[in-house]
């Protein structure tokens, strides 16, 4: 399956989570283009081609806002022709606790109800280096391929 991989990280933390999923992603056989959206203009391949799946990353910023490199590439994604928008997309991405819970992570629940994504969130407190959350991110990327591979099973 051909994936693309987009994700914004203002402290490197989402950058972490990104490429924990690419890894485990490739490790399943999947062809993955990673792109950090904040850093530059996402490269033309990345949007002149229809992806089997999208799976974007971000961060949030106060009071649960989408930062304006991810809002930037997500108005890139509803402009492109009808067959090159995205219809499948799973979003992960970090925040902290300590903001209080109803912004934790809030841009991922902005960008689901925009994508009306049926794929579950991945919501990461800081940087993804515990076991635990190294198991999430790993079931997480299970749970986001199951639909797909159901999808090429013979009937």
């Amino acid at each position: 399956m051909n994936i693309l991989l987009a994700y914004d990280s203002l402290s490197g933390n989402t950058r972490e989570a990104s490429r924990l999923i690419r890894e485990a992603l490739a490790s399943a056989g999947h062809d993955v283009t990673e792109i950090c959206v904040s850093a530059t203009a996402a490269p033309p391949h990345a949007l002149s081609r229809a992806w089997d799946l999208h799976v974007l990353g971000t961060w949030t910023g106060g009071l649960g806002r989408t930062p304006a490199g991810m809002k930037a590439f997500v108005a890139r994604l509803a402009s492109l022709p009808p067959a090159l928008r995205p219809t499948d997309v799973a979003l992960f991405g970090t925040g902290e606790t300590q903001w209080g819970l109803p912004y934790f992570c809030g841009a991922l629940d902005r960008l689901a109800a925009y994508f009306k994504t049926g794929y579950p969130l991945l919501k990461i407190e800081q940087m993804p280096t515990n076991e635990k959350t190294l198991r999430e991110i790993a079931d997480w990327v299970r749970t986001i391929l199951e639909p797909k591979a159901a999808a090429r099973q013979p009937a």
